[in-house]
């Protein structure tokens, strides 16, 4: 279901003349119902809602987690998934139930299309082993998972996207944030929690001042000195390309009686 999510953005970033950004973006339902579709589907496996391969993937990782005894990160996957639905279905209601704002300038081909409808097949009904629809929801005592562990990844998904969903007809997506506080969280969201800073610090800055430091070793002058010698015999033999009649002219003089010299030296030599 990621593949379809990536094609999915893909073929909808081609038809909308490259944009990127989600909220320039709207009302793309019902103007590509394919990618529409195929992208809900994709929303709703990474959001692991029941009957779909990523509510499956979903289980088996919890339910291993709770067999390892490690509550903690049974919580703390559970609010990332929480977190998951939420954006998810931010994202398709934003980009294909919103306020019209960009028409697509193209469609997608029909290649694309159907790995689309591909995919999402295999997003639905991926999950489902040769056993048959009892893998989709496994029996509760399997792992000894209890009411919570096994009823709120269930639940929480579906309380996402109705919050999601609260969020975007009350018009809170895309909307400034007017305390100071928040919008210092919003810069450090939007900066990606800052770690192209933190990359550009520890990684770029110090690769790029060692690169200033030995650019003038051994090789590089090697090649800069292939360089220039180019750069010379181009300056020396393009005077010899000036357009004029005369120039050539006298350049085939010239040659010519180097050659006949050459010639008569060689036959007074033997």
């Amino acid at each position: 279901f990621k593949a379809l999510l990536f094609l999915s953005a893909g073929a909808l970033i081609y038809s909308l003349h490259h944009q990127h950004n989600i909220f320039k973006m709207g009302g793309l339902l019902k103007k590509l119902p394919v990618v529409a579709v195929s992208f809900a589907i994709g929303c709703a496996a990474l959001a692991s809602l029941p009957f779909t391969a990523g509510f499956v993937s979903k289980e088996l990782i919890l339910a291993q987690v709770v067999a390892s005894g490690h509550t903690g990160l049974w919580w703390a996957a559970i609010l990332g998934a929480f977190i998951t639905a939420f954006y998810s279905a931010r994202l398709f209601f934003v980009v294909f139930l919103g306020k019209t704002q960009l028409s697509p300038n193209a469609m997608p081909t029909k290649s694309m299309s159907l790995a689309l409808v591909i995919l999402s097949v295999l997003s639905l009904f991926g999950g489902i082993a040769p056993e048959g629809l009892k893998t989709l929801m496994p029996q509760q005592d399997a792992e000894g998972l209890s009411t919570l562990h096994h009823w709120l990844p269930i639940i929480l998904p579906f309380i996402a996207i109705s919050f999601a969903w609260w969020m975007f007809k009350t018009k809170r997506f895309g909307k400034p944030v007017a305390s100071t506080y928040m919008q210092a969280v919003h810069r450090l969201l939007k900066s990606g929690w800052a770690f192209d800073d933190i990359y550009q610090t520890i990684f770029v800055s110090p690769f790029n001042t060692l690169c200033q430091l030995n650019k003038d070793d051994l090789i590089d002058s090697f090649y800069r000195l292939i360089e220039k010698t180019s750069c010379t015999l181009h300056r020396t033999f393009s005077q010899f390309q000036n357009g004029q009649l005369r120039s050539y002219n006298a350049s085939l003089i010239i040659f010519c009686i180097l050659a006949f010299a050459w010639f008569i030296s060689g036959e007074l030599i033997l």
